[in-house]
């Protein structure tokens, strides 16, 4: 699923690109462009939580890590980082679940139904 977004992504810009390829583009154009996928990216982050979740319940789990390494979250700064994991980490703790505050990293995070 993450990967067919991502691809999705890629495709969309492959075609901007098509364009002119001559030409980089405005650092204008890249703030933008990065903003507008950061928002993804967060979108498909709470997409694989809940895909995770789903996935590990019917195995009877109650603890549960999200591996978010595809997204290469290293490369953010903190406040990126923060901004793009708080709309899913935001939902998790509404309902009632404990975040591994310690376990947060750019490869995964874990939670739990206590």
């Amino acid at each position: 699923m993450n990967a067919e977004i991502i691809g999705r992504l890629s495709a969309s810009f492959d075609d901007d690109d098509k364009q002119d390829l001559s030409d980089f583009p405005t650092a204008e154009e890249v703030k933008n462009i990065a903003r507008v996928v950061k928002q993804k990216i967060a979108e498909a982050i709470y997409d694989l939580t809940l895909e995770t979740l789903r996935k590990q319940i019917k195995l009877g789990h109650t603890r549960f890590f999200v591996d978010v390494s595809e997204f290469q979250l290293e490369l953010l700064d903190d406040a990126e980082f923060d901004r793009v994991l708080e709309p899913t980490l935001t939902k998790l703790k509404e309902l009632g679940y404990v975040i591994y505050e310690d376990h947060i990293s750019a490869d995964s995070f874990g939670f739990e139904a206590e």
